[in-house]
């Protein structure tokens, strides 16, 4: 069976292995710095597997050198956000952490699933370390915001989630941008059911959604849907789907745009991202996806 391995065990990655494994999507690897957390939460899992009917192996890996030959590695390490605190706050503590793990990773075959934040940030520089083809290197956010529109029209609309078909764009901040034209209900073009101002109230829920989930929860960054959505970029990677999925990944002349990470739509199949698509933008659209890359250039410029 394929691998996937986990690198960090806290709420993300815990729970990415276990969607992972309920869904039988590959064994699990779990990695921790702290000596006995992958090993008590992976033995924690595997006793749960005869009342959740899994077949998956949870193994905890005694070293990243266990971890470096996984189908896929999903990178969920490093410091979370608290109340107060923005994604690009966290730069200066996880860009260092990530440095180092791409450098521990080098020529790694597998394909790369990055959670920690911030990750169009963090993208770049674990690409340029690591030596991996910017292809196989993905962020999970415009997968993460794109489900969330989806819950938010779909509640809004008392329909099915099933029934919406949703991308979000850009930079993972309050900068993104949901395409509405793309967006459709069983079809249907959202313009149609939604007006403009219900729809700037849909978009201010989605870009505060994350920061709404810490400031109410009073601990920590959210957990389930990112980790959700991650196992969900499992299954598309490894049985080949071609599905179109939004993920951050290393601009190389989309829009005229290189250098920075960035969401756009995607296929992902077994090799990773297998091709970027470009949807039809307007001129404000594309000049704030211009801005977004210029202020991730200077991020970068600034960075430890």
């Amino acid at each position: 069976m394929a691998r996937i391995g986990i690198i960090g065990s806290g709420n993300v990655g815990t729970n990415v292995g276990f969607f992972v494994a309920e869904q039988g999507i590959a064994d699990v690897s779990l990695y921790d710095i702290q000596d006995g957390i992958a090993k008590g939460k992976s033995l924690d899992m595997m006793e749960a597997a005869p009342i959740r009917k899994y077949r998956t192996k949870i193994t905890a890996a005694g070293s990243l050198a266990e971890i470096h030959g996984a189908d896929i590695i999903v990178v969920a390490v490093g410091s979370v956000r608290t109340p107060g605190m923005s994604r690009d706050d966290l730069k200066d503590k996880n860009l260092p952490v990530i440095k180092e793990l791409a450098e521990q990773l080098r020529h790694a075959p597998g394909v790369i699933i990055l959670v920690t934040e911030p990750v169009d940030i963090l993208i770049p520089e674990f690409i340029r370390i690591s030596c991996l083809s910017p292809m196989r290197v993905m962020g999970l956010v415009g997968v993460l915001h794109s489900t969330r529109l989806r819950y938010i029209l779909s509640r809004e609309l008392g329909v099915s989630a099933e029934d919406v078909a949703a991308q979000v764009i850009g930079r993972d901040s309050k900068d993104m941008l949901p395409l509405y034209s793309h967006c459709t209900v069983g079809g249907i073009p959202i313009e149609l059911l939604l007006d403009t101002k219900q729809l700037d109230a849909v978009t201010e829920e989605l870009v505060n959604a994350g920061d709404s989930i810490v400031q109410l929860a009073q601990r920590s960054s959210s957990y389930y849907a990112p980790s959700a959505a991650a196992a969900d970029l499992c299954h598309d990677i490894l049985k080949n789907t071609g599905a179109i999925r939004s993920v951050s990944h290393l601009f190389q002349d989309a829009y005229g745009i290189r250098d920075v990470a960035m969401s756009l739509p995607c296929k992902i199949g077994k090799n990773g991202i297998e091709q970027v698509f470009q949807p039809q933008l307007t001129p404000e659209q594309l000049q704030h996806l211009h801005n977004g890359a210029k202020e991730l250039a200077s991020l970068a410029s600034v960075s430890p």
